[in-house]
């Protein structure tokens, strides 16, 4: 049986695969916002990538952390 850290990371692992995706199509998006002059969709695009980093790096500091472990 695993350990509940490794379960957790496969649970991690898949999130990151989620979010990078994620990422990938805010990108495309900025750029298509970009290549048309459109500055409220790219702010908004600009605003959603910085979440989704934010959100990535905090999960990546968990990766190898079990649940009450990360205080």
């Amino acid at each position: 049986m695993p350990e509940l850290k490794d379960a957790l990371d496969l649970n991690r692992y898949a999130e990151l695969v989620r979010q990078s995706d994620l990422g990938e199509n805010l990108w495309a998006s900025l750029r298509l916002a970009s290549e048309r002059g459109d500055a409220a969709a790219i702010t908004y695009h600009c605003k959603q990538i910085a979440i989704v980093t934010k959100a990535t790096f905090a999960l990546v500091k968990l990766l190898g952390v079990e649940v009450g472990d990360n205080g």
